[in-house]
Formats: structure tokens, C-alpha cells, sequence
């Protein structure tokens, strides 16, 4: 295992974090955590994990949830719910960027409290809990109020990774709190889906979601219609219209648009060339690939990393 530089913790319980050989952490559960790492070969092993964000930028990081996967990179971060077992693992070329924030138990309940209660219940009780927050397990692209404040955060620590106590401490309920917009849009999305029943939207949703985080787990690799429709158990023609309604695209329309943002990542961060590229990624045809990537870049790929400079 290669370790770029040391982990960064930043808590509002400083005296509850541990540090364990191996740059790991122990965490009490009564505490709100941001870790900041940069990695290159790095792996988590099986863990319970608590209401949390996670992030990668600069390459892909990889999880593993109730048997299922997930990838993270610039485009989309994770979400993971309380009591989940989860493993992860950084494996590339040049060093990725975890960002990672987690909620104490009940944070994120006693948030919504406090945006849906009438201010006599709360003057009366203070600390009153609201509904259990859970989200599906997906990534979410990093198109939204959340993301914004992820990267204002991410960019203050890395300028100041000193914070005073207040000031970290208004970053956490900042966050939870457009936590909480995300939990309102996927009710809304869900809402949305095909179907009659309320039960038939959100088995429908689930379905498209774990089809649209398999392709982005693998797109690396020759996938089919069929292969992409049998992992939501449905027959193609009806995952296909599904899929497009649900997401404004086809399921080929989305892994070349997966394909291409990572191929931008590597020849942003590596030397590689663009052959290797364009195969790494996924694409089988060097022509293809650069057709693509002008399309949706306005310049071929090694027009592109010239002028990265």
C-alpha cells in the first residue's frame, strides 16, 4: 500500500478521533468527521459504516455495498445510510483525492427537525428528532447545491486546514442541510417514475438506478442491452423505453458520456497514450473515440492535453 502524505481529520470532537497504524481512524459514534487523503494503491477492508458523503477527484475510487458496486470520480459522489457494510479501494496511474464526510447517528434527523417542526414544539424540545433520514444507495452527479458546498469546503480546508471550531461546525449542518434538498429531489424523481402504485415508482426507480451504477462501474468493459436489463431483471425493450424516459437518454448515450469524462480525467492526470486511453476506458475504436471526444470537448484528445499544458 502507497500513501501519498498523511490523512487530514477534521471533527467537531477532536478528542474522539484515534489514529491507527495504517493511516486508518477510529471514530466515536457521538461525532461528525471529514477525512481528506490522496492516494494512489489503497484499500479499506469491510466496514459499518454511518450517514456519509463520499468523494474522488483526479481518478476513480471504487466501493463495494451489500454486494453491489459503486464508482466515484469528478462527475458523482456517493451516498451511504447508517449501519451499511462497505468496502473501497483506490487502484490508478496518478494519485486520486478522497473526500469523505460523515454524520454522527441522528444529525440528520435533528436537521429536519428543525426545517419542519413549528418553532413552539422546538422552543418546548430542543433536541426533537425528525423522520429517519435514508437515501437508495447510488451516486449522484455533482450538478447540485450539496456539490457546490462540498467543493467550498474542500477548498477551504486546503487553504486553511487549521479551522477554528465554529467555523467547522456551521460546514456540517451546511452540509446536512442540503443533505436534506438531495432527500426531497429523489422523493420528487421517484414521484416521477412510471407506474400507477407508489410501491411500482420506487421499485421502478431502484431498478434504473442499479442498472445506471453497474454500467458506471464497468464501463471500462464490453457490456450489452441484455447483460445491462438482466441485472434490473427486466426484458430489454422494456428496460430500454424505461430507462430513456427515466433518464432523458439511452443506456448507450450514457456510458460513452461516462467513458468520455473519464478519458478527460486521465489525459488531464497522466502521461498515458491516447491509444492505451481510449482502450482503458472502454471505447474499441480509436477513431470513434477521437470523433467523440471533439464532439463533446471541441478538440481531439491530443489537441486536448497539449493545451492542458
Amino acid at each position: 500500500m502507497r500513501r501519498r502524505e498523511a490523512p487530514r481529520v477534521y471533527t467537531d470532537a477532536p478528542a474522539r478521533c484515534t489514529r491507527l497504524p495504517g493511516g486508518f481512524f477510529d471514530f466515536d459514534t457521538d461525532c461528525n468527521v471529514i477525512v481528506h487523503r490522496e492516494e494512489i494503491d489503497w484499500s479499506l477492508s469491510a466496514a459499518q459504516t454511518r450517514l456519509s458523503i463520499r468523494c474522488a477527484f483526479g481518478g476513480q475510487r471504487r466501493f463495494e455495498v451489500d454486494r453491489r458496486s459503486y464508482m466515484v470520480d469528478d462527475s458523482a459522489y456517493l451516498l451511504l445510510n447508517l449501519g451499511q457494510i462497505v468496502q473501497s479501494s483506490v487502484a490508478a496511474r496518478a494519485p486520486v483525492e478522497c473526500f469523505n464526510v460523515t454524520f454522527r447517528p441522528g444529525f440528520a434527523e435533528e436537521a429536519l427537525a428543525a426545517v419542519t417542526l413549528p418553532d413552539e414544539k422546538l422552543l418546548d424540545e430542543p433536541l426533537a428528532f425528525g423522520q429517519p433520514v435514508g437515501f437508495f444507495v447510488r451516486t449522484y452527479p455533482h450538478n447540485d447545491a450539496l456539490s457546490r458546498r462540498l467543493l467550498q469546503v474542500r477548498t477551504a480546508l486546503a487553504a486553511a486546514p487549521n479551522p477554528s471550531r465554529v467555523w467547522l461546525d456551521e460546514q456540517f449542518h451546511f452540509l446536512v442541510g442540503d443533505l436534506l434538498s438531495v432527500h426531497r429531489r429523489e422523493r420528487s424523481e421517484i414521484e416521477a417514475m412510471p407506474g400507477a402504485r407508489h410501491a411500482t415508482r420506487v421499485e421502478c426507480y431502484e431498478r434504473m438506478h442499479t442498472a445506471r451504477e453497474y454500467m458506471r462501474a464497468a464501463s471500462a468493459r464490453p457490456l450489452t442491452l441484455p447483460q445491462i436489463a438482466g441485472v434490473a431483471c427486466m426484458a430489454p425493450h422494456h428496460f430500454l423505453r424505461t430507462f430513456k424516459r427515466s433518464f432523458r437518454q439511452t443506456p448507450h448515450q450514457f456510458l460513452t458520456d461516462v467513458r468520455l469524462e473519464r478519458a478527460r480525467t486521465l489525459l488531464r492526470r497522466t502521461q498515458a497514450p491516447v491509444t492505451d486511453i481510449c482502450l482503458e476506458v472502454g471505447f474499441e475504436s480509436l477513431g470513434s473515440f477521437s470523433t467523440l471526444f471533439s464532439r463533446r470537448f471541441g478538440k481531439p484528445p491530443s489537441r486536448f492535453r497539449a493545451d492542458q499544458g
